[in-house]
């Protein structure tokens, strides 16, 4: 009755566990038996087999609750604080955007602004960096300078050296605090890209389906 709908789901999962692929389709598959649905109401229900293989994928690799059944063990899941799974997962976003005429405008706008954040992301990090080498390597060579003025006049020697002090101690003090903003920024952009991810899976995904 739907088996060619659920076989075709299976071919566009094939990155995805084995176990968990299936026990995620037979979950569909029992509520789709339970509910007297055929291959037209599961196309209008989901959307065609890529479409729903691709929510699938979302849905599994943000955890969304419901939407995998209750037999994938969530120790199983991908972990989305994995780094391979930000590009997966944004790649799914745009793409489940684009199937859609109404949702192209929205993935475009995402998609540059997302390129447009990471260049602006990465020349920001670029400066802050190239700064922070920079008063590190002035710091050293005050140092080393003051070492060999010091037979010459002793008092600039030491302000040479409390200067060298003073900016390598600005760089170690500094280099935690650029870390923890990195990290935070991440993390900011993280939380918006998962909202966003939740948000285009469908509720009949994300809540339970099975037929009392």
């Amino acid at each position: 009755m739907f088996e060619a709908y659920f076989n075709e789901t299976r071919r566009y999962l094939k990155s995805m566990p084995v176990e968990e692929r299936d026990e995620m389709l037979q979950f569909y598959a029992e509520s789709a038996l339970d509910r007297g649905m055929n291959e037209a109401d599961l196309v209008q229900r989901y959307g065609s087999p890529r479409q729903f293989a691709r929510t699938l994928r979302l849905a599994y690799v943000l955890d969304v609750e419901g939407a995998t059944g209750d037999t994938v063990k969530s120790s199983t899941k991908l972990s989305v604080f994995q780094p391979r799974n930000y590009w997966e997962v944004l790649s799914l976003i745009l793409l489940t955007l684009f199937a859609s005429p109404v949702l192209v405008p929205l993935a475009l706008f995402i998609l540059f602004s997302l390129v447009a954040f990471i260049i602006g992301f990465i020349g920001l990090l670029g400066l802050l960096y190239i700064l922070v080498v920079g008063m590190l390597a002035a710091g050293i060579g005050c140092m080393v300078l003051s070492v060999m003025v010091f037979t010459q006049n002793w008092a600039t020697a030491f302000f040479l050296f409390g200067s060298g002090l003073v900016l390598t101690g600005l760089v170690i003090t500094f280099l935690p605090v650029m870390f923890m903003v990195t990290k935070w920024l991440l993390s900011q952009l993280w939380s918006g890209v998962t909202w966003l991810g939740r948000k285009l899976v469908p509720k009949q995904l994300s809540r339970e389906e099975r037929v009392s």
